[in-house]
């Protein structure tokens, strides 16, 4: 559900479909009721297509009401079992990640990111010895002058950058487990270049290798 949230979104975003939107909405729901920590992916995707040029013949559509509202229909059974239960799952979210200091909190944030990139390291260096990208290509890569590809990379930063915010508003200890859905998204991002070329050599070296 992590992975299909993005694709219906962005699917939703750039056709406006009926179905898609629903679908986006429907996925939102279900990866909440998975994990609650889905809505820092939610949020991601919020930025991301407010950061489009595009974002107010999207908000002007009924796409993003479609799938709010599907969202809602979905979770409603949810959120009623939340309220008559005094809101008890994120009352226990919160007595086991709670910090235990503000030092704690500003000390959180940035190793929250750490070991995100240690994370990302690995396949960042295995793009790197394949696709060998120059100076151009990498400043492509962080910031495309395309915005459906700058779209993306502003997605990809929310899922990571959000949750260590959410450190400082929420007085929480994050865990590095929060940002697993994102990590599908950093391949799109490095190889979306029109300039990358991987040869199909050493692909193949790479692929026996491992």
């Amino acid at each position: 559900l992590h992975d299909a949230l993005p694709i219906c979104f962005l699917r939703a975003f750039q056709t406006r479909d009926a179905f898609w939107s629903l679908a986006a909405g429907a996925a939102a729901a279900l990866a909440m009721l998975g994990k609650y920590y889905s809505l820092f992916l939610i949020g991601g995707l919020i930025l991301a297509a407010l950061s489009h040029p595009d974002r107010w013949r999207y908000l002007r559509s009924q796409s993003p009401w479609l799938t709010i509202a599907a969202g809602f229909i979905v979770l409603a059974p949810h959120l009623r079992w939340l309220v008559e239960t005094g809101y008890q799952p994120i009352v226990y979210a919160f007595s086991i990640h709670s910090s235990p200091s503000r030092l704690e909190e500003f000390v959180n944030a940035p190793r929250f990111l750490a070991v995100c990139a240690g994370y990302a390291a690995l396949p960042v260096l295995v793009y790197w010895l394949l696709a060998r990208p120059n100076r151009t290509t990498v400043m492509d890569t962080i910031w495309p002058a395309d915005p459906d590809r700058r779209m993306l990379v502003v997605a990809l930063a929310g899922f990571f950058l959000l949750p260590a915010l959410s450190a400082f508003a929420f007085g929480v200890v994050l865990s590095s487990l929060w940002s697993m859905g994102a990590y599908f998204l950093l391949p799109i991002v490095l190889l979306s270049p029109p300039s990358v070329v991987l040869t199909r050599r050493p692909v193949a070296i790479f692929a026996v290798a491992m």
